[in-house]
């Protein structure tokens, strides 16, 4: 029995209902300081940088028939996994519980019955939709999904088109620079990217469903980003029911508020669920989505969550993006891996080998087995991990022969000042990075490389990531090591 795929159709419309979002209209507001051009101009590059990299990890799901947190198994294996999946579900819950704060906070300010009526309200809605499913929601997301849009487009018409509204706020460079700007309309689709997965995995068509789902929540963003600035520099206004009831809106304004929270935190709460499993196979994804519910609407019910700026940033910089590419030509790499000096300057960190028994490699150099002058003369002082150049005819002599190896995935290490040395680079003052991971992987007949960073705390600067990036590609194309990032 084959089982029931989403449509393309369908993951447009899921990924509608995550644009269609207050959380976007919000984050909006924060922009009009820069006026309408630049603004506009932060908005549009953060969302191409954003949904750029929500496509690449879209696709990897989509292709592997993963969830987000299992795919980082493929290049972070089964202990690493383990912690951004626990991370991913912190962060879902802590979204699930700032998405109903605001819905209700909102609501409340448009028909004042209670803020905790209205969290329990969003709440047991989200149930809904979670019972419901994701591959049964389609004619309920249709519906659901139309009215939103028609309310969207009214309310665009009312801030941007009303002549009672004028331009009561103007350019300014003091609350906030472009660069801020642009990194804001990043961390939003970024938020999704430990998501996207989740669905693309479930699609019939992976291509198709991945390049819609990006598309049109990249579109859907950029409109309520543009309806939540508009707002504040028309109307002076950044409290979403004032908003609202400026532009007259009163129960439609309340319609718009309640499911457009519904439809986007129930991707929170299932996403959440997913992750669940892959931290233990006995947890069932549609119940742990439905806990998540109820904690984020206790969560927003008891604490304050005012500003989700900082929250925004944080995310940006756990879920970081990281290359990936497929190696054109396997047994000329592995030939220049295993018997040449190319790969001599890493060390490695771990890896596992599938041949016809399974070996796992720690390569921690436990330094209590060693005086200083047996690390030295062994070529091991000032390494953390074992070097490359010393396990790599270990290898050789486990994969050459005949047969090809079943699976492996090893990681190689890049110090700090190595990078630095070899890039020639200035040292990053934070001393927030440990190390440069380079991550190779073979499956199925395919053999991948990606990249990583690993940090010693969470840091908001991505530039020595896309210097890392940037480092590795010359690298394989000194090496002619050719690859595609098609993937």
């Amino acid at each position: 029995m084959n089982k029931k795929r989403t449509s393309v159709f369908s993951n447009g419309l899921i990924w509608f209902g995550a644009g269609v979002s207050l959380a976007e209209i919000l984050t909006g507001t924060y922009f009009a300081p820069l006026g309408f051009g630049k603004a506009m101009a932060a908005i549009l590059l953060g969302h191409l940088i954003g949904g750029l990299m929500m496509f690449a990890a879209g696709m990897i799901g989509a292709k592997e028939r993963k969830s987000a947190m299992e795919t980082v198994k493929m290049s972070f294996g089964e202990k690493g996994s383990l912690l951004f999946a626990v991370l991913n579900v912190l962060q879902l819950v802590g979204w699930t519980a700032i998405m109903i704060y605001d819905g209700a906070l909102a609501a409340d300010g448009v028909l004042h019955i209670g803020n905790w009526v209205w969290a329990l309200v969003i709440g047991v809605l989200i149930i809904v939709w979670i019972f419901i499913g994701l591959t049964n929601l389609g004619r309920l997301n249709t519906v659901a999904m139309t009215a939103l849009f028609i309310l969207s487009l009214v309310l665009f018409k009312e801030i941007f088109f009303n002549s009672d509204f004028v331009m009561l706020i103007t350019a300014s460079d003091d609350t906030m620079t472009f660069g801020a700007a642009v990194e804001l309309a990043v961390a939003m689709p970024l938020s999704w990217l430990p998501l996207i997965s989740d669905y693309t995995r479930e699609a019939e068509k992976p291509f198709a469903a991945t390049l819609a789902s990006v598309l049109v929540y990249s579109l859907v963003s950029i409109f309520m980003y543009m309806i939540g600035m508009g707002a504040a520099i028309f109307t002076g206004e950044y409290d979403i029911a004032q908003i609202m009831l400026k532009t007259g809106f009163g129960v439609v304004g309340l319609l718009i508020i309640v499911f457009s929270t519904v439809t986007t935190t129930f991707l929170d709460a299932y996403s959440a669920g997913v992750s669940s499993v892959s931290i233990s196979s006995k947890i069932q994804e549609k119940w742990a989505a439905i806990v998540v519910t109820v904690i984020g609407t206790v969560a927003a019910i008891v604490y304050p969550m005012d500003n989700i700026t900082n929250f925004l940033y944080l995310i940006g910089s756990v879920f970081a993006p990281m290359i990936a590419v497929q190696i054109a030509d396997i047994g000329s790499f592995m030939t220049k891996f295993l018997r040449s000096e190319i790969f001599d300057p890493f060390e490695f960190m771990e890896g596992t080998l599938q041949t016809r028994i399974t070996y796992d490699f720690d390569g921690h150099i436990l330094s209590d087995s060693y005086s200083e002058d047996e690390l030295r003369e062994e070529g091991l002082f000032g390494h953390t991990y074992l070097p490359f150049s010393i396990q790599r005819p270990v290898l050789f002599d486990l994969i050459k022969g005949k047969k090809t190896p079943v699976f492996f995935k090893f990681t190689l290490f890049l110090s700090p000042s190595d990078f630095y040395e070899r890039t020639q680079l200035p040292p990053d003052p934070s001393d927030a990075i440990s190390g440069f991971l380079l991550n190779l992987r073979f499956m199925h007949g395919e053999l991948t490389a990606s990249t990583g960073v690993s940090y010693r705390t969470f840091s908001t600067d991505k530039s020595l990531e896309f210097e890392w990036d940037s480092y590795i590609r010359q690298f394989f194309k000194e090496h002619s090591l050719y690859f595609s990032e098609d993937l």
